[in-house]
């Protein structure tokens, strides 16, 4: 038996459709719990939960759009984030854990050079490839991972601030020093009198 991979791209309903068992094949399988549910202006192709109880909106990318995708799946993320603990509420059995957040899982045949590089700026976003498998004239649909988005990012840690330097002394005797050097008269102020100590 021979598989091969189809030439055109899945019709995305179909893949809208397959979408919860799909989700679970992955090799860290997501548990859905709600599909084509009313999100921010649009519809949420599908919520599951994570093994950790973490939400991700899961939305499927029509061949070319994946650009605009991205975007709708970052604005349905942060729609989602604040209500989880409402759902959490409604639904104690769900094993929801809203302070992971909302995630995204963004689904298409293919993305481009654009569309991977704004993915992999984004925490918490993933791709994920989806092909049709052909064999004895049926078809088959598969996700292949290509990004987790779970993957840490290299945060440059700040560097710790040089010690603070101390003045350069000031050149005269009882001329006040500014932190930067500076006397009175590098600044055009009037000289200060010196104090002389009265004889007594």
């Amino acid at each position: 038996m021979t598989v091969r991979i189809a030439s055109a791209a899945p019709d995305p309903a179909r893949v809208v459709a397959a979408l919860p068992e799909l989700v679970a094949g992955l090799p860290s399988p997501l548990r859905p719990v709600a599909a084509r549910m009313l999100g921010l202006d649009a519809e949420l192709d599908l919520v599951a939960l994570d093994g950790e109880g973490g939400a991700v909106v899961v939305r499927v990318a029509e061949p070319g759009e994946e650009l605009a995708a991205l975007g709708d799946l970052v604005a349905q993320c942060a729609w989602l984030a604040p209500r989880l603990d409402d759902w959490r509420r409604l639904s104690p059995g769900l094993g929801l854990a809203p302070e992971r957040g909302a995630r995204g899982l963004l689904v298409a045949p293919g993305f481009g050079p654009r569309a991977r590089a704004a993915a992999g700026a984004l925490p918490g976003i993933a791709l994920a490839r989806v092909l049709a498998l052909e064999w004895d004239g049926r078809t088959a649909l598969a996700l292949e991972l290509l990004s987790d988005g779970e993957a840490a990012r290299s945060a440059r840690r700040p560097e710790p601030p040089e010690p603070a330097r101390s003045a350069p002394a000031p050149s005269e005797p009882g001329a006040p020093a500014f932190r930067s050097g500076l006397r009175d008269e590098d600044l055009g102020l009037p000289r200060r009198p010196t104090r002389v100590a009265p004889r007594g």
